[in-house]
């Protein structure tokens, strides 16, 4: 027998004792820096079963022209394989295949090839689904803002905006807005998710944000581009997406990621991008809002574990494209990460809604799923009936009770507002909201027909009645109390009536057929406002101990007084002057204290002279200037 055919027979012998164990490819992500790309890792075994070393071999990969081949740094072609008798050896190829329109099935193989072995190959393929054309995931180049989150205080709202975010809104929804607007916001990330979606879905134009531009990322940051985002961030108060979100926060985790799964996973076939909410911080605080934009499986391994899927974001925190801004999770389970937020504790909302999230005329006569309390300044509180019934007892967003219906959530961009959402049955009878930490409260409800709020900075109780009273029960000082009332519900010219007192016991502000009800006992420093939203008035009364009603003599508020008891208010102790209607977009407080103004401005005056003076003879030349440190009110300021 020749050379030649010895080794022909060697090769054969080889051969027929080399195994190739090819899998098909492992799917480990579906999109690469927002480009659709399928990232997939091809794993195989290579054993040698004979009783020879094998020396020298190649294990090669092949595959179309199309995918992009990649083994940590190196080629296709591994060279130099030594196998000894009975020895296996695992390799993986990580394989990048660009999708398309059309449906794909890629083929590769596997070979092993050395001087002493026939060639031997093995088959596998990857089934790549192709793009559909009605794919609405986002596209960071023109769908999504190009500069991040920020703050202000009050929120950052054109005149004009705010304009027209109330016309045709009841007087109950405009005193909520007009609070939250004076309380600012620590972020605007709803409006981020909320304005780009819209867009997305072409519910919004472009050019209504900006007339020159016709991409979202193209759209500068000023006064115009920030109000927008101030606009949208103030829709997640409208009854309908609080109740949309108190509805999803019944669900247990597993339930709402399931939700989330499935929404995401529509968005490649035509559903809609959705705002997902989540606390990216222990106990519930740090609300945040992102867009959530498509669903993937594969292998991720994040924060030292493994998930087999995750949730592609837009994050306006983040406004670049950043995998760590996604949200990992593990099918079926209710185990989620989030790398830039690893002490998330939450996720609250998953609204795919455009009417919802693009809602804005409510109807004044629509009756609502629940009452929405709002607390701030105080994260441990119960919630009581009228006769003193405990309803529900609240720490953080956790809240235990019998009352299962009600839940607990922050408002995202604000971290001091916590709302919780009542069923309307459960409130027929009011309540009585008391600090368990002994800190002050600043609490607000709505009810269809009333807007009412209580401040104190005491930690008094303070109570809410659906027929129109507000009171703070106990000693309290520098306290605060406001009715807001609907067409129907008020019977003076005035709907607005806003109570401020520098101390007293058990202050109360009652709606009745005549106008309003002021009592409480040894107030001091009484400021009294009240607004029609075009008109307005105020009285100051120095101190009182009995019941006063607020009514209106002609075109005037007046404060009346039963000198006789005999149930009739009959005596006037106070007539109101006009005054300006308060604007929410300024701060200042409506009542006028000009005298202290002008003392005030006199003693700044003097001071800035004396300073101006002490500067001139203490002052050296400098060639340093000192640059302003940002704080929590400036612009470009947030907190994740």
């Amino acid at each position: 027998m020749s050379l030649c055919s010895c080794t022909n027979l060697l090769q054969q012998i080889f051969s027929d004792y080399i195994t190739i164990d090819l899998e098909n490819g492992k799917l480990l992500s579906e999109s690469d820096n927002n480009e659709q790309i399928c990232t997939y890792r091809i794993d195989t075994t290579i054993t040698n079963n004979y009783s020879n070393e094998l020396k020298k071999a190649k294990v090669i990969l092949n595959a179309p022209t199309n995918v992009d081949v990649t083994k940590e740094g190196e080629k296709a072609t591994i060279e130099g394989v030594n196998l000894s008798v009975g020895e296996s050896v695992d390799y993986s190829w990580v394989v990048r295949i660009p999708m398309t329109f059309e449906d794909q099935n890629i083929e590769y193989s596997v070979t092993v090839d050395s001087d002493d072995v026939k060639p031997i190959t093995a088959y596998a393929s990857v089934f790549v689904k192709g793009k559909n054309a009605n794919d609405n995931r986002m596209d960071f180049s023109t769908d999504t803002w190009a500069f991040g989150n920020f703050s202000s205080k009050p929120v950052c709202l054109s005149q004009d905006d705010y304009n027209a975010l109330l016309a045709g809104l009841s007087n109950t929804l405009v005193a909520e807005f007009n609070e939250t607007i004076k309380s600012g916001a620590g972020g605007y990330c709803y409006g981020f998710a909320a304005s780009s979606i819209l867009v997305k879905m072409s519910s919004l134009d472009v050019k209504d944000i900006d007339s020159s531009k016709s991409a979202l990322h193209d759209v500068k940051k000023n006064d115009e581009s920030k109000s927008v985002l101030a606009y949208y961030w103030l829709t997640q108060n409208f009854e309908a997406v609080l109740a949309e979100r108190a509805d999803f926060n019944k669900k247990s985790i597993t339930e709402r990621i399931a939700i989330i799964e499935e929404k995401a996973k529509a968005v490649q076939t035509g559903g809609t991008p959705f705002i997902l909410s989540f606390y990216t911080q222990p106990d519930g605080k740090g609300g945040h809002a992102v867009v959530a934009y498509s669903h993937e499986n594969g292998e991720f391994n994040k924060g030292g574990k493994m998930f087999d899927s995750r949730i592609l974001i837009y994050d306006s925190n983040y406004p670049k494209i950043d995998e760590n801004s996604y949200l990992y999770y593990n099918s079926g389970t209710s185990d989620w990460y989030i790398p830039n937020y690893p002490d998330s504790s939450d996720i609250t909302r998953a609204l795919s809604d455009i009417n919802i999230m693009n809602v804005k005329n409510i109807e004044d006569n629509r009756k609502s799923a629940y009452s929405y309390l709002e607390v701030n300044g105080s994260d441990d509180f119960s919630i009581s009936s009228q006769d003193g019934t405990l309803i529900a007892t609240v720490s953080g967003v956790n809240i235990t009770g019998e009352k299962s219906e009600i839940t607990v959530a922050r408002q995202d961009g604000n971290d001091e507002i916590l709302i919780v959402s009542i069923p309307q049955g459960d409130s027929e009878e009011g309540f009585t909201i008391r600090s368990n930490d002994n800190k002050s409260l600043k609490a607000n409800i709505t009810y269809d027909n009333y807007f009412m709020s209580a401040c104190s900075s005491s930690s008094s109780p303070i109570s809410f009645s659906p027929n129109g009273s507000v009171s703070i029960n106990n000693t309290t000082s520098d306290f605060e109390l406001q009715i807001t009332s609907n067409s129907g519900y008020y019977s003076t010219d005035w709907f607005n009536l806003q109570l401020k007192g520098e101390s007293g016991q058990n202050p109360q502000i009652s709606v009745c057929e005549d106008g309003y009800m002021v009592s409480g006992s040894d107030l001091k420093g009484l400021q009294i406002y009240a607004d029609n939203g075009k008109t307005a008035e105020e009285l100051k009364i120095k101190s009182l101990d009995t019941t006063i009603l607020l009514t209106q003599v002609d075109s005037n508020l007046c404060a009346k007084t039963d000198n006789d008891s005999d149930g009739t208010f009959e005596t006037i102790l106070v007539v109101g002057q006009k005054t300006e209607v308060q604007n929410p977009l300024n701060t200042s407080s409506p009542f006028h204290w000009w005298i202290i103004a002008i003392i005030i401005g006199a003693i700044a005056v003097v001071t800035g002279i004396v300073i101006v003076i002490k500067k001139l003879f203490d002052s050296k030349p400098s060639k340093n200037k000192k640059s302003r440190k940002k704080n929590n009110n400036d612009d470009e300021w947030w907190n994740q």
